[in-house]
């Protein structure tokens, strides 16, 4: 997927034209809590873990630990779901809230409530496998505590925010758009190979 161009549009004319000619300078003056490697690598970890699982989930027996699946698999995705909806959200705020700056520690809370419930379906996931102990479960679960805490927090989000539609540069703005958006596509990509494995075990 690429950055939306509805969004894009939100910076037409005078201000798309100073985005062009912005220098690279102007992002570095200001400083960002939230990296791009923080929001996309929950998802990327986890989902190289699933696909790594995926024979094991999809050849389960019927059974308490089959059913225990089936049911961290359904509430996975819905989870994921809502936390995309959130990015969504953020997405369309930074473009077209000017307002979003004096909420974004709201958001930013209850986007780590969503992320409390994914990381104990993931648990769930996990523990009726039987694999919670394996390293790379391990690091899976700790990059998505990793991100809900910093949420959690508020104040990370809520810098990244302020500094950005504070700087009132489109270029900073998009780029932290643009982040958030890359950690979303990572988010989908573990939602859908979810949804995968839940329709093999139909």
């Amino acid at each position: 997927m690429t950055f939306p161009h509805r969004w894009l549009l939100a910076f037409s004319g005078c201000a798309l034209v100073l985005f062009v000619f912005i220098s690279g300078v102007a992002r570095a003056q200001v400083s960002m809590e939230l990296s791009e490697g923080t929001l996309k690598a929950p998802w990327e970890k986890q989902l190289a873990v699933l696909q790594s699982l995926g024979q094991t989930i999809t050849g389960l027996d019927a059974g308490k630990t089959r059913a225990a699946v089936v049911d961290a698999l359904f509430y996975l995705e819905s989870g994921i779901s809502e936390y995309e909806a959130k990015t969504s959200e953020v997405i369309d705020r930074l473009a077209g809230d000017p307002q979003f700056a004096y909420v974004a520690g709201d958001v930013s809370f209850e986007m780590s409530q969503v992320l409390d419930r994914v990381y104990g379906q993931f648990e769930n996931l996990y523990g009726a496998l039987e694999v919670s102990q394996r390293e790379d479960v391990v690091a899976a679960q700790q990059a998505l505590d990793d991100l809900r805490k910093l949420l959690r927090m508020k104040r990370p989000f809520d810098v990244d925010v302020v500094n950005a539609l504070g700087s009132g540069i489109p270029q900073i703005i998009i780029g932290l758009a643009e982040r958030w958006w890359h950690g979303e596509e990572k988010a989908a990509l573990t939602r859908e190979y979810i949804a995968t494995l839940s329709k093999q075990l139909d």
